[in-house]
């Protein structure tokens, strides 16, 4: 059973020049023209190769410019190598100046993966986007648990989204997240999704961590998703 990859890199670690983007991806980047919009794009698409490169066999050897990752109609990210498609699953996130990438070779397996600095989120933004359970749930706790715990649901909630393939497009209240406890962990730790709109029989596994301050949630869906390993990958020697 393939365990689901992931990885992280930052602005510092995004090359000087451009020459590591595919033809199509060259083209992209020059219709984007404000500087955070074009670093997010950058370093989302550097995360995602450095991944792949990483573990994906047909990719090791490879140079970067021949793998694009494409955006799809539903907003999801696909990888090409050579133009091909290479099959398996990616998600991405950033979230300032840190970005992070999560894969599986396994394409019938959805997955999602999301950033989230922990910060105090308004009692409208909550009324607004969490349900009933969950807004009971971040009352029920301490001002100094608040923060962590408004930002894991919401996290949690976007990370399910993308391995849905809706992101922002329905109403986040479609998804329902209880977390059993919010200590900070130092590996990943399961949450529970108590509502999706899914068919009941599809497994679905949700977990979190931090990494550099800032909160991981990874959602994956599909057959086994609770057997699945999670394994972090990173190369000092990567050209």
């Amino acid at each position: 059973m393939q365990p689901v990859y992931w990885t992280t890199q930052t602005i510092a670690n995004l090359p000087l020049e451009t020459s590591w983007l595919s033809p199509e991806e060259q083209t992209t980047l020059s219709s984007l023209r404000f500087p955070k919009r074009r670093n997010d794009w950058l370093l989302g698409r550097w995360t995602a190769k450095y991944l792949l490169r990483l573990v994906v066999e047909t990719c090791k050897n490879c140079s970067p410019s021949a793998i694009t990752i494409q955006r799809t109609e539903s907003g999801a990210p696909a990888v090409l190598l050579n133009n091909l498609p290479v099959p398996g699953t990616l998600t991405l996130s950033h979230r300032e100046e840190l970005g992070c990438a999560a894969w599986i070779s396994d394409p019938s397996l959805r997955i999602g993966i999301d950033l989230e600095a922990i910060e105090t989120k308004p009692r409208s933004f909550i009324s607004d986007y969490f349900t009933p359970a969950e807004i009971q749930l971040v009352q029920s706790l301490t001002p100094a648990q608040f923060p962590l715990a408004a930002s894991l649901l919401w996290s949690a909630k976007e990370a399910v989204l993308k391995a849905l393939g809706v992101g922002l497009s329905i109403d986040t209240r479609q998804v329902e997240i209880h977390c059993p406890s919010f200590s900070i962990p130092d590996d990943w730790q399961p949450l529970i999704i108590t509502q999706c709109p899914l068919e009941s029989s599809t497994e679905q596994a949700l977990w979190w961590r931090t990494i550099k301050g800032e909160l991981v949630t990874l959602a994956i869906l599909g057959d086994e998703a609770k057997m699945l390993s999670i394994e972090y990958r990173t190369s000092m020697d990567l050209d």
